[in-house]
């Protein structure tokens, strides 16, 4: 992953009038704690804060980064449906057909009437208009201009939900929406923090999101997110 984002598209001309060498690096990193109907979370923003610094070290430029979360102090840049969806237009106006493109998500999730959304600070399950379609996040990536598109993201594919499990509802059968989850566009390379029968936790001793495995080994979420786990 980290030979991944820092060569990226290393090598390839840009085409696009004005800018100067190879293909551009472009993210959009969102990280939702703090929720109006759903039970809060803690660690989303320092774990898409602790992936921006990474990725500003991998060569990203800091202007090139779209940074969402709940301590942001711009309000634009808070992750509410409208900013979100807001910024990643932008974005992806942006991109070229030489340059790489990173999304990434931290925070509730939901699988419901067999589609599965990513939940923003003011998501409702009840109403899915506050919601935003994973398969349209998808489709978007999916149509834009960027030859090297990733997704990473971070949300449980269970349920019962305990404190700290990044899930707010999911479909009866939780390997459907895990194995609804991997059917991405081509073109697309995604992450996710969970596998069908795992869950995405939080944990307070690294002050990021982890991994709990079956056999109960602790990974950080991200593979560039400098978590010391010994």
């Amino acid at each position: 992953m980290r030979t991944l984002l820092r060569e990226g598209n290393a090598g390839r001309e840009s085409s696009k009038k004005g800018r100067k060498g190879t293909g551009q690096r472009y993210a959009i990193l969102i990280g939702v704690d703090d929720y109006n109907e759903l039970e809060d979370l803690r660690f989303c923003g320092a774990d898409q804060v602790a992936f921006r610094d990474e990725l500003l070290k991998a060569g990203f430029p800091d202007d090139q980064i779209f940074l969402l979360h709940t301590k942001a102090t711009n309000s634009k840049y808070t992750p509410f449906k409208a900013n979100i969806e807001k910024q990643l237009d932008l974005l992806l106006n942006l991109v070229e057909r030489d340059d790489l493109l990173v999304f990434g998500f931290s925070g509730h999730g939901a699988h419901l009437d067999g589609k599965s959304y990513l939940l923003p600070a003011e998501a409702n399950v009840e109403n899915l208009g506050t919601l935003i379609s994973r398969d349209l996040v998808y489709q978007k990536l999916q149509d834009c201009r960027a030859s090297l598109k990733v997704a990473l993201i971070d949300a449980c594919r269970d349920d019962p939900r305990p404190a700290g499990r990044r899930s707010a509802r999911t479909a009866s059968d939780p390997r459907a929406r895990a194995q609804s989850l991997e059917k991405v566009p081509e073109g697309l390379l995604l992450f996710t923090s969970c596998a069908p029968g795992e869950i995405s936790m939080e944990e307070k001793k690294f002050g990021h999101g982890v991994l709990d495995a079956q056999d109960k080994v602790l990974y950080p979420v991200y593979p560039v997110c400098p978590c010391e786990l010994n």
